[in-house]
């Protein structure tokens, strides 16, 4: 039921940012008709641009996989509070962050219930890391 919930919460989120154009024109993961090859044509552009003027470019490539697996949830809504200023949405991803626990079952035994620190999605994490 969380995934699913999960899910909904980031695809009204994706949707709220792309209408009031909030993301970054840059940002090409995760996001609708984009992908990591318009960033390449980007970069292939700015190398024939720089042999044919005969000047340097230099590049930082960063490899930053499994980087945004989990986040505080403090941060999620610290950054989402400055975003989501009118509307119920805040509060409602407040209320569905909060006090989050799961329990192990296996068999017939229930393990001791856990306090969910971080939450898992990717998908909502990187486009919140371009508020940061």
């Amino acid at each position: 039921m969380t995934k699913v919930m999960e899910k909904i919460i980031n695809l009204r989120l994706i949707w709220f940012l792309e209408k009031n154009e909030i993301l970054s024109k840059e940002q090409s993961g995760f996001r609708h008709a984009r992908s990591t090859m318009d960033n390449l044509i980007i970069i292939k552009t700015e190398i024939e641009n720089a042999f044919k003027h005969k000047q340097i470019l230099s590049m930082i490539s960063l490899d930053i996989t499994k980087a945004y697996d989990s986040v505080w949830r403090h941060r999620i809504l610290t950054i989402l509070s400055k975003i989501l200023t009118s509307g119920n949405m805040l509060k409602y991803i407040s209320n569905f962050l909060k006090e989050r626990q799961f329990q192990v079952k296996v068999s017939n035994t229930l393990s001791n219930t856990f306090y969910q620190e971080t939450v898992f999605h990717k998908d909502l994490l990187w486009q919140l890391h371009y508020f940061s």
